[in-house]
């Protein structure tokens, strides 16, 4: 099971990049937010994954359209729900493109 799930996961980045990333930011947010939001461990994740596809503008653009087609809100919006103080505007900031 867990090596069919793999194979999914890694053709699912060769064809749809965009929306693999996507996929990837929701389960990072919805970690942050299900746990303890002062548990800043809980932040590596998210941090790792969203500077790993802010770098690429147009990846990134395409990201976020992914995100907000799939989950109907606004990648910028489940960030700042998720994160707090100067942490938290400099992630959203981070979502500006």
């Amino acid at each position: 099971m867990f090596q069919g799930e793999l194979t999914a996961h890694i053709l699912n980045g060769a064809i749809n990049r965009p929306a693999r990333d996507a996929l990837l930011l929701h389960h990072a947010l919805a970690d942050v937010s299900a746990h303890n939001r002062a548990d800043e461990l809980r932040y590596e994740l998210l941090i790792s994954r969203l500077v790993r596809v802010h770098w690429d503008r147009a990846h990134f653009v395409r990201v976020k359209r992914a995100y907000r087609e799939k989950y109907r809100v606004e990648l910028e919006d489940e960030v700042e729900g998720a994160t707090k103080g100067d942490f938290g505007r400099f992630m959203a900031g981070l979502c500006e493109v």
